[in-house]
């Protein structure tokens, strides 16, 4: 098989036929492009920045004049503290004033901290009176047993000597069915 060989149709001689580009003239075009391209990105990105820059510098602005303002919901804080005062005064003349009222009467702390302490189960205190030295401690109970313990227990305090006696005992449901009694039950020292 014969090779067809390309007719050179080229008439024109060798120094009036363009030259083919080399290597070594590309390479500064090449890089110009290539510079370009990467000033191009650059500026892009540096006009991303200043644009946020911006923003965030608008956003400060907005903060700051908003700090700047006074707060609307300013308390007045001399009118609080008279009220303060004002309420001091009036919890100071209510002690003297309780004080003043509970000089000479006996302590109730003693015959109320007995009555509950040593309450039993199935005993629900209703009322404690005082009456100088004597205390009624009223209340109701599942059964009479509950209630003559609860008085054994009054009398057994040892810290002190109660006198106690049973004043009432009675039962609440008239057909004597269910077990509830109410009672009243004196103490003295």
């Amino acid at each position: 098989m014969a090779q067809v060989q390309m007719i050179d149709i080229n008439i024109l001689p060798s120094q009036y036929r363009r030259q083919a580009i080399s290597r070594q003239q590309m390479l500064p075009a090449l890089g110009v492009v290539v510079l370009l391209a990467v000033l191009g990105v650059l500026l892009l990105t540096l006009n991303g920045v200043q644009a946020q820059t911006i923003e965030q510098e608008d956003q400060f602005a907005l903060l700051k004049a908003e700090l700047a303002k006074p707060p609307t919901d300013k308390v007045d804080l001399t009118a609080l503290q008279q009220q303060i005062d004002g309420l001091r005064a009036e919890t100071a003349r209510l002690r003297a004033e309780s004080q003043s009222l509970g000089a000479g009467q006996p302590s109730r702390a003693a015959g109320l901290a007995i009555a509950i302490q040593v309450v039993v189960p199935g005993v629900t205190l209703i009322s404690l009176t005082q009456s100088g030295s004597r205390y009624a401690v009223s209340g109701e109970a599942g059964s009479q047993a509950i209630v003559l313990d609860y008085a054994r227990a009054l009398q057994n305090v040892p810290a002190a000597q109660w006198r106690v006696r049973i004043v009432s005992m009675v039962n609440v449901d008239a057909r004597g069915l269910a077990p509830d009694v109410q009672f009243v039950i004196e103490m003295a020292q």
